[in-house]
């Protein structure tokens, strides 16, 4: 027993030896802590590299073809025009029938070049599909102005010298036929034998005449976004149109009065251009001639001696059919080298059936009468 005690107070004393060193303060965990089994750190599944979605390639919305229109008669085309416009003198008196080439025309101006005749002026979109044309007569003033509204070489058989000088002046091309040499013109043979006169003998080749123009220099293609005013409609018969199946125009000047009559054809669908008490008939392309288009366009008219000259800068009334219909119109034309401008009589835009257009500039006197 003594023993035990002795053990005890030198284990006591050892432990105050001790005192001067703390020992390191120890807190219990109230929870113990538990140790989950090691985990790997957590793994997405894998995945290929990020693919975009195919795509097709971009589409843009798509585009109405491109329209080209013929701007002399309204005809859609496949590609723009190619061809420069030409115009051509036609000889308009009966000794002079029948015409050659006038069926192709675009355009056909009738108008008083003397005090006893009308001439007229064939407007050709594309001549190189003309077989021959004329009879080919000399220039006058007029002739002078449409070719510089048309843009169009102008074929004739010389002139005065105050209308060659007019010319001169002007900014048209021009082909003197004859004149200028070449193989595009001839003298037809067989009307010379039959007793034509000389001056009712001569004609132009339509591709010759083209390739000639192109060798001597002309521009022979159109202008850029060419526009003449005319505006053109599938159907150009007038909605509010009287019947007009025969249209008779009397030109009338200075006591002379000359008639065209224009009689309208259901199943060719224009008019049938009639004058002389018969019905006029293309010698050269062996078909009668016909015209989708009827205008008349009053203008005043004066005398230049023997020659009359229309004013063709300025504004008027007159008169559209087409498609055995007619009414009252009104034009306009500020300047030589602007468009000329057609409208109805309420100032809305004329609209031109598709297709070819006969034109008479009529002196104030004239009349036009229908049935």
């Amino acid at each position: 027993m003594k023993k035990i005690i002795a053990l005890v107070l030198v284990l006591g004393l050892v432990l105050c030896g001790c005192g001067n060193q703390s020992a390191p303060e120890t807190t219990v965990p109230t929870e113990v802590p538990t140790t989950a089994a090691p985990t790997e750190a957590p793994t997405e599944a894998p995945t290929e590299a990020p693919t975009e979605a195919p795509t097709e390639a971009p589409t843009e919305a798509p585009t109405e073809p491109q329209v080209y229109t013929n701007p002399l008669n309204g005809q859609t085309l496949d590609a723009p025009m190619a061809t420069r416009n030409f115009a051509v003198t036609i000889n308009n008196i009966p000794d002079a029938m029948p015409m050659y080439g006038v069926s192709k025309a675009d355009l056909f101006f009738e108008m008083y070049v003397n005090d006893y005749a009308t001439r007229g002026l064939a407007i050709f979109s594309d001549i190189s599909q003309v077989t021959a044309v004329g009879s080919i007569r000399s220039l006058r003033y007029n002739f002078t102005d449409l070719a510089e509204l048309f843009d169009a070489v102008v074929l004739h058989a010389g002139g005065s010298n105050h209308v060659m000088n007019d010319l001169a002046g002007s900014v048209v091309d021009d082909i003197y036929v004859e004149s200028d040499k070449g193989d595009y013109y001839f003298r037809d043979q067989k009307r010379l034998s039959a007793g034509y006169g000389w001056e009712h003998c001569l004609f132009a080749k339509g591709a010759e005449t083209l390739a000639y123009a192109e060798g001597a220099g002309f521009r022979v293609t159109p202008r850029e976004d060419a526009d003449y005013g005319l505006r053109f409609t599938e159907d150009g018969t007038p909605a509010e149109g009287e019947t007009a199946a025969k249209i008779t125009v009397s030109l009338i000047h200075d006591g002379v009065n000359k008639k065209t009559t224009m009689q309208y054809d259901e199943e060719q669908g224009a008019y049938l251009f009639h004058q002389f008490g018969k019905a006029m008939y293309d010698g050269a392309e062996e078909q009668y001639i016909y015209f989708e288009n009827v205008i008349v366009l009053y203008c005043t008219v004066r005398n230049d001696g023997i020659y009359h000259v229309a004013e063709l800068v300025g504004s008027g009334e007159g008169y559209f059919a087409c498609g055995g219909k007619i009414i009252p119109i009104r034009w306009s034309h500020d300047s030589m080298d602007g468009p000329l401008v057609l409208t109805l009589a309420d100032g809305t835009p004329l609209e031109l059936g598709v297709g070819s257009s006969y034109v008479a500039i009529a002196p104030l006197a004239s009349t036009v009468k229908y049935e």
